[in-house]
């Protein structure tokens, strides 16, 4: 899928970090992408219900419902939805373990918002 075709994927940024939220829906809403945004877990899983994401993008450490836990809820009522978890502290096992939980991709931050880009294409092709 090419960059034209951005307009109809629909991404759910999942962060309580606000700035790099903003930061995020800024550089992805300019690439076409229909972007809503939670800021923490519980407050994705309404929105997931009512938004459809084709893509969630997913921080690992917040309050609440920590992101290596929303993972399986989600993918349990959503199959269909691609997940890639973000984290200032994620290793090459806890990439394994996400992977084994069903992320599509693992991402350290500070995140490179084009690769980030490639890697949303790449999950919704």
């Amino acid at each position: 899928m090419s960059e034209k075709n951005a307009t109809k994927i629909k991404v759910l940024l999942v962060d309580d970090d606000k700035i790099l939220c903003l930061m995020f829906k800024t550089f992805l809403g300019d690439k076409g992408y229909f972007v809503e945004v939670a800021n923490r877990g519980e407050e994705a899983l309404v929105i997931i219900d009512k938004f459809k994401p084709h893509v969630i993008i997913l921080d690992i450490n917040m309050p609440g419902i920590s992101g290596d836990k929303l993972i399986s809820v989600i993918l349990s009522m959503y199959p269909e939805i691609k997940v890639i978890m973000v984290s200032g502290d994620i290793d090459d096992e806890a990439k394994r373990d996400l992977t084994l939980f069903g992320a599509f991709d693992c991402m350290r931050k500070p995140v490179d918002l084009e690769h980030l880009n490639n890697i949303i294409l790449k999950a919704v092709s």
